[in-house]
């Protein structure tokens, strides 16, 4: 926002147009995400922030943002759709090989979990927003009934509870990993079969598509969601992955079942279709030229 102002104030003095980059939509990232209250305080930044964001969004020669969501959102604020661009994030640790990820490893990878059990993952933030606590509840619903690993990766302020409430429910199907370095994702990627995107469920994350999912996509990992909203109506529409409700275990224990009734031919094309939707749709190639033309645009005073 502070940037943003900086912006406005070259655009007013130097006549300098200006583009916006929109990641976290405030005043919602700030609101929702719990760190201010929702009381009459957080009602009170609320409309002090939209306030003043209003010059800097009617300032901007175009707005980028990262969902449709978003865009639907700034639409309501009445920015003009017509200055509004979305474009996807994409993986910054993406295969560089236009081949892609061979046919072949996704097969054998699956033909795997169809003796072993499927092997989730979560990789990331284990937060308070995370909802992190939703997996292990649900792994516990239908660890008696099939064979399952799921295999929990990162660290954060929930860490410990999430430690205490595996213990204390008996699991034998999880397994808190601790943080890994960068390079070493890939071979997790490798070695599973899904990969859980999940998050509370607050407004601001329905218009939010976290970076987990592009990391997935990228590497033909299928997700399985409770995040609402937009990446809801992508893993749908694209066939990418299942959709639970969002801080529900047993919707999540149903769609574990159901993933662990695919056969290994139908879990190969989900992740087929996974890897192919990044390409087409997040790529970076495909993200930053989107961006490009939108710059020079916006160039031409």
């Amino acid at each position: 926002m502070t940037s943003a102002a900086v912006a406005l104030g070259n655009r007013y003095l130097f006549k300098t147009p200006y583009v916006l980059h929109i990641q976290d939509l405030w005043p919602e990232s700030v609101i929702d995400s719990g760190m201010v209250s929702a009381g009459w305080k957080g009602k009170a930044l609320h409309a002090l922030i939209g306030f003043g964001l209003r010059p800097i969004y009617r300032g901007a020669k175009h707005i980028i943002v990262i969902s449709s969501g978003m865009k639907d959102a700034l639409i309501e604020r009445g920015v003009d759709a017509s200055k509004i661009s979305v474009v996807l994030n994409w993986d910054g640790n993406e295969n560089p090989d236009p081949a892609g990820i061979s046919t072949s490893s996704i097969i054998e990878r699956t033909a795997e979990s169809a003796i072993a059990g499927i092997h989730c993952i979560y990789a990331g933030n284990i937060g308070q927003m995370q909802d992190v606590e939703t997996i292990v509840r649900a792994a516990s619903l239908v660890e008696n009934e099939f064979p399952i690993r799921i295999s929990i990766y990162g660290s954060g302020v929930a860490e410990s509870a999430i430690s205490s409430l595996i213990k204390d429910l008996g699991l034998k199907s999880v397994q808190l990993m601790g943080r890994v370095s960068q390079d070493k994702m890939a071979e997790i990627y490798d070695q599973a079969d899904f990969l859980f995107v999940t998050l509370k469920d607050r407004p601001v994350f329905r218009m939010t598509i976290p970076s987990k999912f592009q990391a997935s996509m990228a590497n033909g990992v299928p997700v399985i969601t409770t995040v609402q909203g937009d990446l809801a109506e992508i893993c749908i529409d694209s066939g990418v992955g299942f959709v639970a409700n969002a801080e529900d275990p047993r919707s999540l224990a149903d769609v574990l079942r159901k993933a662990n009734a695919l056969d290994s031919e139908a879990r190969a094309r989900m992740s087929l279709r996974a890897e192919q939707y990044y390409r087409d749709e997040m790529s970076a190639e495909l993200a930053l030229g989107r961006v490009a033309c939108v710059l020079e645009s916006a160039s031409k005073r």
